[in-house]
């Protein structure tokens, strides 16, 4: 369950593995209970994909799986397969709890798959060295207690460059587990602070969103389609609080909370692996937040609202790209330099009033930033946060407070500032 807990300890924890997992890649179908014997079956293929070459299939690898259990408890299950010459396995596994990592051996190779079982038959993903990290970092969450990471929270965040990183030694899976739980707890704490505390059905979102990116990822699939699984995986992970009852502006401010705990959070991690997570952050933070900004607009009935929608895609196709910490800063000023036209536009004032308030909120912002270099909990950053942007909009509405949409402007540039 994706419930919030009250832990105040922010900084990487390293858990040791009571047991070694390893794993598969592969194109499964998970089936449910047997009449006979109550195991489930686990078809699939082995390749050695990995970042740096093309995947070839792997036979005589030994198949087996391991149970995951929501207390974190790891357990190997009776059953094994080996892989044919086209990699083939069919698996039959008397592991029954609604997740479990699928493991292929063969000599030092090794590669793994998690696998959500909780709704009957189900496709597994295609293993690759991504998969096989995603595991790892899911089996690590669920050892540490990060009841806040969900399986789609762990396939967003960890990309291929993470899964280089995890498996090069220079980065473990264990501080990144670690880094992701820091992140969905300030999520997490912030949507309750705006009074939205159904994290129950929040979880159920986010399951719903794996498995449908664990179905659209099954088989040999092509680079396209497989990037644009990974596009809607992270929409729905960035929006899942919304369809689950939240206002779009308390989901926009709690990822951006998401964000800001990622950043503060990962000092001490590998330089590559720490900006890709942050990099991850910031987008479900630009998806969220263009999310919030186009609803502004829309229920304003405005013009600029189609405008608003290019701005937003354009921030989420700039972080996406973009290769550096200063990259992603440029994405941001350049949005809120769109944003502030087109609220300009919307009030029927001068650029110059606009600017005059987003000014007006420079003690603010300063005082935001001295509590962030001082917050050692999440807590913490989630309270400075939310002050921040209470007296962000109170400054920027006083600044605004000649035009009649004045609350409009003052709640869309707060938003708009990337803060």
């Amino acid at each position: 369950m994706k419930t919030r807990t009250k832990r105040t300890l922010a900084g990487p924890a390293i858990l040791a593995f009571t047991m070694l997992l390893t794993g598969c890649d592969s194109d499964s179908n998970v089936t449910g209970p047997d009449s006979g014997n109550g195991d489930r079956t686990v078809s699939g293929f082995v390749t050695d994909d990995a970042a740096s070459k093309s995947a070839g299939n792997i036979e005589g690898a030994v198949v087996t799986a391991a149970e995951i259990n929501s207390q974190g408890q790891i357990q190997a299950a009776e059953g094994e397969a080996t892989t044919t010459a086209s990699g083939q396995y069919t698996l039959e596994t008397s592991a029954d709890s609604d997740f479990m990592i699928v493991t292929a051996t063969k000599g030092d190779f090794t590669s793994k798959v998690l696998v959500d079982a909780s709704a009957g038959a189900r496709n597994a993903m295609t293993m690759t060295s991504e998969t096989h990290a995603e595991a790892e970092v899911y089996a690590e969450s669920r050892r540490q207690g990060q009841n806040e990471v969900t399986t789609a929270d762990v396939a967003a965040y960890v990309d291929a460059e993470i899964a280089a990183r995890i498996e090069s030694g220079a980065e473990t899976a264990s501080r990144v587990a670690v880094a992701i739980g820091n992140a969905e707890r300030a999520d997490n704490q912030y949507r309750e602070k705006e009074g939205f505390d159904d994290e129950e059905a929040v979880q159920r979102e986010e399951e719903e969103a794996y498995r449908e990116y664990q179905s659209r990822m099954s088989g040999q699939v092509s680079a396209s389609v497989s990037a644009s699984a990974k596009s809607d995986l992270e929409l729905a992970s960035a929006t899942s609080s919304t369809n689950a009852g939240a206002s779009v502006a308390a989901n926009a401010k709690a990822r951006s909370s998401a964000k800001t705990a990622m950043r503060s959070f990962t000092a001490s991690m590998d330089s590559a692996t720490r900006f890709q997570l942050r990099k991850r952050a910031e987008l479900m933070a630009a998806i969220a937040t263009g999310a919030a900004i186009q609803s502004e607009f829309q229920a304003e009935s405005s013009s600029q609202a189609s405008a608003a929608a290019q701005a937003a895609s354009e921030l989420e196709a700039e972080i996406r790209a973009a290769s550096s910490e200063a990259q992603i800063e440029s994405s941001w000023n350049d949005f809120q330099a769109d944003i502030k036209a087109l609220v300009a536009a919307e009030l029927s004032v001068s650029s110059s009033v606009v600017d005059a308030a987003v000014s007006s909120t420079s003690t603010v912002a300063a005082t935001l930033d001295a509590s962030l270099l001082l917050a050692s909990t999440i807590d913490a950053v989630v309270n400075a946060k939310a002050e921040y942007y209470a007296s962000a909009e109170s400054s920027m509405r006083t600044a605004l407070a000649t035009s009649a949409k004045a609350d409009f402007g003052a709640r869309v540039l707060v938003l708009a500032s990337g803060r």
